[in-house]
């Protein structure tokens, strides 16, 4: 969201450590000639990610539907159909704001529902950008990739990248 910002090119997002009630508090830099700015992050910011999305890949149908923004959090899940019709894989996905950053976390599981991380140990990304339709979380550890990244891709389309794999999804509802 660049309401008010004028000639601001993109958003670099650092974590301040205080929190507020309902969101955290984030610098965010601005031109130059604005100077930065502290902004609070809520759920809102990424209800562009909202929505039902697909993509058809090798004969493959992969579909990621996400909820709306409530409270400090967004979830999601995630389906991907072999082009015989059974399921590759689940996933459990969710965006949430918490007193120390935003989160991107989520969990793989076979057709049968048998988790593929350890217990208590989902995949985790920090959010390190959001500018506008895209968000950009990082893995320190790098397992099993450091950036996953979403990008809305004109009325109609939601680009996910894992890592050096992208996904293209189309609107799906």
């Amino acid at each position: 969201m660049r309401t008010g910002i004028g000639r601001m090119q993109t958003i670099s997002l650092t974590v301040c450590l205080a929190s507020l009630a309902g969101g955290l508090t984030f610098v965010v830099g601005a031109s130059q000639d604005a100077g930065p700015m502290k902004r609070r992050i809520s759920a809102v910011d990424f209800a562009w990610i909202s929505g039902g999305w697909s993509l058809e890949r090798e004969g493959d149908t992969l579909e990621e539907h996400w909820s709306e923004p409530s409270g400090n959090c967004l979830m999601g899940v995630f389906r991907w159909m072999k082009k015989d019709g059974t399921v590759r894989l689940f996933e459990v996905l969710s965006i949430v704001i918490e007193d120390d950053g935003v989160f991107f976390r989520f969990r793989h599981f076979s057709p049968d529902l048998t988790a593929w991380e350890e217990k208590n140990q989902p995949l985790s990304f920090k959010l390190t950008r959001l500018t506008g339709e895209l968000a950009v979380f990082e893995n320190a550890e790098g397992k099993p990739f450091q950036r996953y990244s979403f990008e809305k891709d004109g009325a109609n389309g939601l680009v996910v990248t894992a890592g050096d794999t992208r996904f293209a999804y189309g609107r799906a509802d």
